[in-house]
């Protein structure tokens, strides 16, 4: 069920992205543009998995040869940080070694940045016209000036959370089911503390509006 979950999360998160994210839509901070979607295998009961362990990376999905792309890994180890934070905080016991005791459930995560450029257009200028006196509904007006267009540019970031559930892995397919994944999108601002901030909230609004993963 990996690829119908993991892509219904995209498609939502960039359907409310492009729609959230224009100029001029009314919002008053940065923060309003942050959107947080999650999706779950119906069925899972998630009482049945105690046990977790973090991937020990994230995936940067921008960069598929290796390349920088101008995250920094602060805000890998951070996203890695809140996730386990998140977890214990709903009620999982993380497995200190994974690789010699396979825990329930492995938490993965991928980040990526987007760039978004447009252009509104201007408008002509009208000279206005000097009025007529002997119609003086028709006064005199002053007309207004040539209005030039504007481009914007603007980069959004993208994580997606996965939580895989160990007992379906296939080895010789290299597949395992995800159960749930939570997919985060917002405008990157220029203060990497703001960013950071966001992260830590958006992560754990996550798990809040996921009541479905805690223990009782």
């Amino acid at each position: 069920m990996r690829m119908r979950i993991i892509g219904a999360a995209v498609a939502a998160v960039a359907a409310m992205a492009v729609g959230s994210c224009a100029p001029d839509s009314g919002y008053d901070s940065i923060s309003d543009y942050d959107v947080v979607v999650t999706l779950y295998e119906p069925g899972v009961d998630f009482r049945d998995f105690t046990t977790f362990s973090v991937a020990d990376s994230v995936l940067h999905l921008g960069n598929p040869d290796g390349e920088d792309d101008g995250i920094p890994e602060v805000i890998d180890q951070l996203i890695l940080d809140q996730i386990e934070a998140e977890m214990i905080r709903a009620g999982y016991t993380l497995e200190p070694d994974p690789e010699s005791n396979m825990p329930d459930v492995t938490m993965l995560a991928a980040i990526t940045v987007t760039t978004w450029k447009g252009y509104t257009p201007g408008y002509p200028g009208y000279p206005g016209y000097p009025g007529y006196p002997w119609y003086p509904w028709y006064p005199w007006y002053p007309g207004y000036p040539y209005y030039p267009g504007y481009t914007y540019e603007y980069d959004t970031g993208t994580i997606l959370i996965d939580m895989a559930d160990n007992s379906t892995i296939d080895e010789t397919e290299e597949s395992v089911e995800v159960i749930w994944t939570a997919g985060i999108n917002g405008i990157v601002s220029g203060s990497s503390t703001t960013n950071q901030s966001r992260i830590v909230g958006t992560i754990r609004q996550a798990f809040d509006q996921s009541p479905y993963l805690k223990k009782d």
